[in-house]
């Protein structure tokens, strides 16, 4: 199965294309999703912080992309490679 992560520099290229400050972002995202500090969107923008799941929800509808045009793929783990639970 592959998973991704959230892509910091897909990100603020996102924000930068829908032409918001990261001030403005900042405050659009704090009315729709609740309070986050300034310093961890630039951290996330950075790809030094990864968002939780409803963070990076509203991420991608405040900047109108989907979650895999805002994520980078993850190596995919070989089913056979896991420990079973047998």
């Amino acid at each position: 199965m592959q998973t991704a992560k959230a892509n910091g520099p897909a990100i603020r290229a996102a924000r930068e294309d829908a032409e918001l400050t990261l001030r403005k972002f900042h405050s659009r995202l704090t009315a729709e999703h609740g309070p986050v500090h300034i310093d961890t969107l630039r951290k996330i923008e950075q790809g030094a912080r990864q968002p939780g799941v409803e963070l990076f929800g509203a991420i991608c509808r405040i900047l109108g992309r989907t979650r895999s045009e805002l994520s980078t793929p993850r190596a995919s783990v070989p089913r056979g490679s896991q420990a079973s639970a047998a």
